[in-house]
């Protein structure tokens, strides 16, 4: 029986490598290791909103060797941020430098989402024995990448997402107002303007009372405050007070598993979410959000020539059709996509492995100091780069409280007249 380590730090990141390994061995022992390193909020709760039900480990990364014995592992399934898998390759490699086993487990790594910043993810995961894209697009790029690095590109290969469960395009209510369940799939950074999530929540509250007999769900990835990978500014739920409108009693927000949020859904809104890569593959008509423009950093470029970029509003009266068989084929949902390939190639390692005296060697990693000037060196990346961010100060964050929870006109007059009391002193 295949024994596998999941070692990822992110509710998104755990998510994936923990759906990648129950694939790959669904009747292996999967264990979870979550590095404290990066202060993440991770509970039970927020894995389960993943769609993951079982227990892990916490601690530091450094821990690790003194809580597992990486040698009984056939492999380690792991996404991490660049500096700590640079410390994950470091420990693994001085564990073979010094206690010389007679073993190592294969490394597998991937993406967790739409890739909009390949190069560098690209980069910060060689030294992973297969690195696994999305879709052909993503390999494509990636092959390009890595010849013009001159690094060695059998390691990449091209599966799909491997939470979108594949299903029948299912029996969808299309009229409006006829008892539809629509959900908006929030994003935590986009949109990045209060405004723009203000006029989608606005628009949100015009179809649930133009449409009363529909349901309006409001699906949030976290509850607000949660330190999360990618923390949310303007949470929709905390600012849609801001809105002065009452909430219609169809409209709700929800917190969960995504994928049994989508089992009673009928039409799916998001700006850019991986959420809509769940949703068409489960033939669950899907709408990208198009009020604000083609917005390269907001993610829907990803979505041109799918044919589902539209208004919110003719999303929500006029149905979505279905999206175009090209830009499936080539973005990781075609009917040939799928991690096949990937894990023979893993398949093969953990056989090499089985079949050698010693541990194979580990794959070297991109980014060290004989390559570039930078110190590269994990503990330099940890303590300079990702540093948590300070707490504000107390007049900040007494400024901020004040903005949150008084009504513009008298927070503008309360400010207009400190400034007055302050030039009086002057």
């Amino acid at each position: 029986m295949d024994k596998i380590l999941v070692i990822a730090a992110a509710d998104s990141h755990i998510k994936w490598c923990y759906t990648v390994s129950k694939k790959f061995s669904p009747n292996g022992s999967v264990e979870i290791f979550v590095p404290s390193d990066q202060g993440l909020d991770i509970d039970e709760t927020i894995l389960a909103n993943m769609g993951v039900y079982e227990p892990f480990v916490s601690g530091g990364l450094s821990s690790l060797k003194n809580i597992y014995d990486l040698s009984e592992y056939q492999a380690i399934i792991t996404i991490l941020m660049p500096s700590l898998f640079g410390k994950l390759h470091n420990i693994v490699s001085n564990w073979l430098d010094v206690d010389k086993p007679d073993s190592r487990p294969a490394i597998m790594t991937g993406f967790p989402g739409i890739s909009m910043k390949l190069a560098n993810g690209l980069a910060t995961r060689q030294g992973a024995d297969i690195i696994c894209l999305n879709s052909k697009k993503d390999l494509s790029y990636a092959k390009e990448f890595f010849s013009d690095l001159g690094l060695d590109g059998s390691v990449l290969e091209s599966t799909n997402y491997p939470f979108a469960a594949e299903g029948e395009r299912k029996e969808v209510k299309t009229k409006p107002n006829t008892g539809r369940h629509i959900v908006f799939t929030t994003q935590p950074h986009w949109p990045g303007k209060i405004e723009e999530r203000l006029y989608v929540l606005g628009e949100l509250v015009k179809a649930a009372k133009l449409y009363p007999s529909d349901k309006i769900i409001i699906k949030l990835r976290m509850p607000a405050g949660k330190k999360t990978i990618h923390p949310e500014k303007y949470h929709y739920e905390s600012i849609f007070p801001k809105l002065r409108l009452k909430k219609p009693t169809n409209l709700e927000f929800v917190y969960g598993d995504m994928a049994k949020v989508l089992e009673s859904t009928d039409l799916h809104i998001t700006l850019a979410s991986t959420a809509a890569v769940e949703s068409i593959a489960m033939k669950i008509p899907t709408a990208i959000i198009g009020d604000f423009g083609i917005v390269e950093k907001y993610g829907v470029d990803h979505f041109v020539g799918s044919g589902l970029i539209l208004k919110i509003s003719d999303a929500l009266s006029s149905g979505v059709s279905l999206p175009h068989a090209q830009w499936l084929n080539y973005n990781g949902l075609g009917e040939d996509d799928n991690f096949e390939a990937a894990f023979s190639k893993l398949r093969r390692v953990i056989e090499k492995q089985d079949q050698s005296a010693s541990a194979l060697p580990l794959n070297p990693v991109y980014y060290n100091s004989k390559n570039y000037a930078y110190d590269f060196s994990p503990s330099v990346m940890i303590d300079k780069k990702e540093r948590l961010p300070k707490r504000p100060r107390l007049k900040v964050r007494i400024k901020n409280m004040l903005k949150e929870l008084l009504p513009p006109i008298v927070y503008d007059g309360l400010g207009a007249a400190l400034r007055k009391l302050r030039s009086s002193f002057s």
